[in-house]
């Protein structure tokens, strides 16, 4: 697993999985969790967040069908969203301050003073019921795409949201602008991150890496459930280069990943 942090939540970024009931390839990957029995994550050091999203871009659902509800003003931030088959077994890793649980839809927050229910999860933000009225969190860096493309638009009258993301330098972007992963599973078990299409392939390629090729462990600690993955994004943050295991059709190999080989600072 390949991930990072950084900028004032802006470094890092994955987009992972989750399975079969919680679908990817027909099989169930089981994660329960509630805020009661959640184990609380400090991430204080990572400043990006990552998506979780299926391997199957078939279940994934349409974010455009919540597209009405407005943006929360409350103080939270989604660190990351699985999304399932099954809606209720979806869940989204939600900060407040320096607290973060795993939630699913039906859970209330904690950590803050207002009475906020986690309704619907999806690939790049949540739905919550705040005193009565429906609000979406988004992802951080669908955020910063949105406020730069709104800033462009003013500008120029004709800038997309696109076009303003490839504009910024690469020395300062995300790594989410250069590798996508997603949770590969056998036999409705986790077993790698895979790189998958939208990735950087040219960047991807100092280091020895291409699409499709799967991470099977990060410094020496295999890739095998959700729960790992805070604990993988600060070993990445806090360290220049990481040691990734990676299998490429019946290859095994070794790769050394590092920042500045991906024009990364």
């Amino acid at each position: 697993m390949l991930v990072w942090a950084g900028h004032s939540l802006a470094r890092v970024f994955w987009i992972l999985f989750p399975s079969a009931e919680t679908s990817v390839s027909g099989s169930l990957l089981s994660l329960p969790v509630s805020p009661t029995t959640a184990r609380a994550v400090d991430l204080s050091t990572i400043r990006r967040a990552f998506i979780l999203a299926p391997a199957g871009s078939g279940v994934l659902v349409d974010s455009s069908q919540q597209s009405s509800a407005a943006d929360t003003r409350l103080d939270l931030v989604l660190r990351g969203s699985m999304v399932s088959n099954l809606p209720q077994r979806s869940q989204a890793i939600i900060a407040s301050g320096a607290e973060q649980q795993v939630y699913q839809p039906g859970d209330r927050l904690s950590g803050i003073a207002a009475d906020v229910e986690l309704l619907a999860v999806y690939p790049d933000h949540v739905i919550l019921m705040n005193a009565g009225r429906e609000e979406r969190l988004s992802m951080y860096e669908v955020r910063i795409e949105r406020s730069q493309a709104a800033n462009a638009i003013e500008a120029t009258a004709i800038t997309v949201a696109s076009e303003v993301a490839e504009s910024v330098p690469l020395a300062t972007a995300a790594l989410s602008n250069i590798i996508r992963l997603q949770v590969y599973q056998q036999d409705g078990r986790p077993v790698g991150l895979r790189i998958r299409h939208g990735s950087r392939a040219d960047l991807l390629g100092n280091v020895g890496l291409r699409v499709g090729d799967l991470i099977t462990a990060i410094d020496g600690q295999a890739v095998t459930q959700l729960t790992q993955l805070p604990g993988l994004l600060q070993t990445i943050e806090q360290s220049e280069s990481v040691q990734l295991e990676v299998q490429r059709d019946d290859t095994r190999f070794d790769v050394n990943l590092n920042r500045a080989a991906l024009g990364l600072q």
